[in-house]
């Protein structure tokens, strides 16, 4: 057993809509939740991006237990590498979570399906020291009103660690790390990486990290010719063309989930088609 809280984050942007449900699937289970945004409303690629008042208020709002703070400051620091900014950001937060905290990156387009499994299990761990942590991850590739396409298979991401300033690759830990412990955790992600409106798949890859290394424009004409009649026929369609990654496409029901009531609502409230 170990007494060791959990510091979690969430990175906030131009999609900070979507944070709202992840933000309250794990929240009962945090100790601290750190909020970051650039100072100026820049992206990871120098872009602008606004964030209206009504979500700062809808944060306090349900913050009852005042575990929520914001933090912000210069993120947009390499205009040439933007994967770059995406972990120089992560490795700012790290040092503002409490020292003695485990932490815990859930990106905003995420949303964690089983927290309080996860806190049991975490809770019966016995050596936390020098370790990185793994949870499972379902992409959400296009949505159909309460009809979900998911990419198989199931994929598997770097989610927590022990250290601070040690991101190199967006979540991924330095590989020059000795002796890290390396933890695959039960908890399970639902990822809207690319479940969103046509304006916002173009505009979260013009923001995303690995814009300069595939074609977007055709890239974005195949995800809007998947339809619920056709996506059975596409195999290995990863962007960047990492082979069995993407293997293919499962249609899936929201309903299968065990997610709070408030979570479906403000899923609701997205507004995909």
């Amino acid at each position: 057993m170990n007494n060791t809280k959990l510091s979690f984050y969430t990175l906030i942007a131009y999609d900070y809509k979507y944070s709202i449900s992840s933000i309250l699937s794990y929240y009962d289970i945090a100790d601290e939740i750190i909020l970051a945004y650039d100072k100026d409303f820049k992206t990871w690629t120098g872009n602008s991006f606004t964030i209206d008042q009504s979500f700062f208020d809808y944060i306090k709002k349900i913050d009852v237990d005042n575990k929520i703070k914001f933090y912000s400051d210069s993120f947009y620091l390499s205009k040439n590498n933007p994967l770059w900014n995406d972990s120089n950001e992560r490795n700012r937060i790290s040092i503002q979570c409490k020292p003695e905290n485990y932490i815990i990156g859930i990106d905003s387009d995420e949303i964690v399906l089983n927290a309080n499994e996860f806190k049991k299990w975490f809770g019966a761990l016995i050596d936390l020291k020098n370790s990185s942590m793994t949870s499972s991850i379902k992409t959400v590739f296009k949505t159909f009103g309460k009809d979900v396409l998911i990419i198989e298979p199931t994929e598997t991401t770097n989610v927590g660690t022990s250290f601070r300033v040690q991101y190199r690759k967006s979540r991924n830990l330095n590989q020059g790390l000795r002796n890290v412990k390396v933890i695959n955790s039960p908890m399970k992600i639902l990822h809207y990486s690319w479940g969103r409106t046509l304006e916002e798949i173009k505009q979260k890859l013009n923001n995303w990290g690995h814009n300069k290394d595939f074609n977007l424009e055709k890239y974005i004409n195949f995800w809007q010719s998947v339809n619920l009649e056709n996506f059975l026929s596409f195999k290995n369609f990863h962007p960047l063309r990492i082979k069995h990654c993407w293997a293919s496409l499962r249609l899936i029901d929201l309903k299968q989930y065990d997610l709070k009531e408030e979570i479906l609502k403000e899923i609701e409230r997205w507004e995909i088609v």
